[in-house]
């Protein structure tokens, strides 16, 4: 019961005010009532589909591999309760009822995919958010099939939406590209000792730029140094790597032209 109650307030947390209040504000259910052809908003649907979609995912993916590893011992229920835990909280809290460092190679690589994509846009998780994956994840579709719009829930997206994604998306890979170098620089001697794993290092500053708050055991061994990117790495996750791009970036005097067509190949 208590794990219900925690995953509850895990789910609240991450999936982001503005669509709570769509989902469950009275008067907007009142007014669904009255005119069921009314939905949900867009942008609602897509924190609420593509947040229930990693979850189920993640918790297959941890009840499959961890099976007969650190579940081993637990009942179906059991298990089942802990899996969607441990699904939720890489999304936004940092909590743990199993040993992070204890689990299998396939589930820290795939929770490590859950902590980059996070929680929602405006809620209290960090990551690149749900919205910007839909945005990609919606653009590579679009593209396979061979159409000219971004398409996502009957909508299409503007392509100023979808450059912003792409935006979001290569600034916070480069940002854990530039952060797991530093602590390789910083945690040389512990590595180099076999103390510390590469994996243990990219886990804890994914965790960090995610603002997740999930270890696998290292962080109070961190030298002073690697304390210190992992503090910038919590502060740029938490402000956003967008916003930060915006701050320092130099605003062009005038938006009002455009260059003549250039064609590369890609791929």
């Amino acid at each position: 019961l208590l794990h219900a109650v925690i995953m509850i307030l895990f789910f609240l947390g991450g999936f982001g005010m503005i669509y709570l209040f769509d989902l469950f504000e009275i008067k907007r259910l009142r007014e669904r009532m009255k005119t069921p052809w009314k939905t949900i908003s867009f942008g609602t649907k897509i924190s609420l589909y593509f947040t229930l979609a990693l979850i189920v995912a993640g918790a297959l993916v941890f009840l499959i591999f961890e099976s007969d590893n650190t579940l081993s011992d637990t009942n179906f229920f059991g298990s089942f309760v802990t899996s969607i835990f441990e699904s939720l909280t890489t999304r936004n809290a940092g909590f743990n009822t199993v040993a992070t460092e204890a689990l299998s190679l396939p589930v820290t690589i795939f929770f490590l995919f859950l902590m980059f994509v996070g929680a929602s846009s405006g809620s209290a998780g960090g990551g690149i958010r749900t919205s910007t994956f839909a945005v990609i994840f919606a653009s590579v579709v679009s593209t396979i099939k061979g159409k000219p719009n971004t398409e996502l829930f009957k909508r299409s997206i503007n392509n100023d939406v979808v450059l912003k994604a792409y935006s979001i998306f290569v600034f916070f890979v480069l940002g854990n590209i530039v952060g797991t170098f530093a602590l390789a620089i910083t945690e040389q001697e512990a590595l180099a000792a076999g103390k510390f794993t590469f994996l243990d290092i990219v886990f804890e500053h994914v965790s960090a730029a995610s603002t997740v708050g999930l270890s696998r055991g290292i962080t109070a061994e961190l030298t002073t140094g690697g304390k210190y990117v992992l503090i910038v790495a919590m502060f740029i996750g938490r402000v956003g790597t967008l916003t930060l791009a915006y701050l320092f970036g130099k605003e062009v005097l005038s938006k009002k032209y455009k260059y003549p067509s250039g064609h590369t190949m890609v791929g």
